[in-house]
């Protein structure tokens, strides 16, 4: 029901609905990732952020979602950290115990599912992410790879 209102963009209804699934289930990171969704939604990344600040293991789409709220207040280190931080580590465990040749972002590319949230799209907000910090070239990198992964 919570999705439905989000559909047709009652987001206060949503928001509603949302606040009461955490009230009932307060660990549940499903009910906040709901909850930030419609804040976020609603033009409050702020928001969003405050209650995705609760969830203690981060799933990839709450990951997403923190980046996307953290773009849009630009804090573009915590959009890159939540965007890589499970790559990151994954691939400095897989380089230690295989000896991997590969940089981090073929290996991005060659790991299937893709390890940064939402695949292309979050490549396409890491890129985003690189421009609006000054990095062109590591944005450009990433707009590659996001053309890359989706074609």
């Amino acid at each position: 029901l919570i999705q439905e209102y989000l559909r047709v963009m009652c987001f206060d209804n949503a928001i509603f609905l949302a606040e009461r699934f955490v009230a009932s289930h307060r660990s549940n990171t499903n009910a906040l990732y709901l909850l930030a969704l419609c804040h976020f939604r609603k033009g409050a990344p702020r928001r969003a952020l405050m209650v995705l600040d609760g969830v203690v293991d981060p799933s990839p789409s709450t990951d997403y979602l923190i980046a996307q709220c953290c773009y849009e207040l630009e804090a573009y280190g915590r959009a890159e950290e939540a965007l890589l931080r499970k790559a990151r580590a994954d691939y400095a465990a897989q380089a230690q115990s295989n000896n991997n040749n590969f940089s981090m972002e073929e290996w991005i590319l060659e790991t299937t599912p893709c390890p940064v949230p939402n695949g292309a799209a979050g490549l396409y907000l890491l890129g985003n992410v690189c421009r609006k910090s000054n990095r062109k070239q590591r944005a450009m990198k990433y707009y590659r790879m996001s053309l890359q992964l989706d074609s």
